[in-house]
């Protein structure tokens, strides 16, 4: 089970830097060179922190709601009486998805 999770983990860790390079980087090279014409450190100090704390409130509540719905999910599969070899079947094929 600690290896599953210890893999889990490393996938989505090292999935990242190219979520990052692709889209993350340009979007914040875009939104930087928009703040070239003031002057002003702290009005671009406040620019970059209200962006970077709105894209982590908005991953962190698209998080939790997929976390809320594969919950769900996976307490409505058990009351069903799915097996879970069939569980772990969806759970790779969702995976490889996406």
């Amino acid at each position: 089970m600690l290896f599953e999770l210890f893999l889990i983990a490393s996938v989505g860790f090292l999935g990242s830097f190219g979520h990052c390079a692709g889209m993350c980087g340009p979007i914040a090279i875009a939104f930087s060179l928009t703040q070239t014409q003031t002057p002003d450190r702290w009005a671009a100090l406040r620019f970059h922190l209200l962006l970077n704390l709105g894209r982590l409130t908005s991953y962190a509540v698209v998080g939790a709601a997929i976390g809320a719905m594969s919950s769900l999910l996976v307490a409505s599969g058990q009351l069903a009486g799915l097996g879970s070899a069939w569980r772990q079947g969806m759970a790779i094929g969702l995976g490889f998805i996406l």
